[in-house]
């Protein structure tokens, strides 16, 4: 289970080094100066998408595709849905999984587009490492917590989220707290 956690927080690292070379989010957010009046947008114009893409070879393999689309609900709340595939190769405990879920998350704006609350809930199914057999496990987690976004320019932004588990499992992929630093930008 070490392992699995210390894998995460490789994953972390790769993601956030990624994430600082150029925006893997794209997320239709409210325009920043709501001082000009516009008609309501239409339901393809709320509509989002984006996700996580990243790769690293070395001793340890990771290859993550999970992509996400989304509705802007209104001004301050927005909502996603998406799936998860990772690949796992850790060639030092010649041990391999993919990772195969679905995650769903809603994030409400508190302080107009800066503060947010962000409710998470994902659902993986993958097989732990073990010396004993093949067996897959599904866990899921409950992920809850806040974050900061800081617009840079009209249409980009850089956020950061701080998320605790509320899940219990010793399957549990995340040790407490879970920090993810993004980029975006909106259509």
């Amino acid at each position: 289970m070490k392992k699995i956690k210390k894998f995460h927080r490789h994953i972390f690292i790769f993601l956030f080094i990624l994430n600082l070379a150029g925006p893997t989010l794209l997320s239709a957010q409210p325009h920043r100066n709501d001082s000009i009046p516009r008609s309501r947008p239409g339901f393809v114009d709320r509509l989002f998408v984006g996700g996580t893409f990243g790769v690293q070879f070395g001793t340890v393999t990771l290859v993550d595709v999970s992509p996400l689309v989304g509705y802007q609900i209104s001004q301050r709340l927005s909502a996603a849905i998406g799936i998860i595939y990772q690949y796992y190769d850790d060639n030092y405990y010649h041990y391999s999984t993919h990772i195969f879920g679905g995650r769903t998350w809603a994030r409400c704006y508190v302080l107009k587009n800066a503060l947010f609350a962000h409710a998470e809930y994902e659902l993986v199914n993958y097989q732990p490492y073990s010396y004993f057999g093949d067996e897959r496990v599904n866990v899921g987690s409950f992920l809850l917590g806040g974050g900061y976004t800081q617009w840079i320019g009209s249409r980009a932004f850089m956020s950061l989220t701080v998320l605790w588990n509320f899940t219990e499992s010793p399957y549990s992929l995340y040790d407490n707290p879970i920090i993810q630093i993004g980029f975006g930008t909106g259509f």
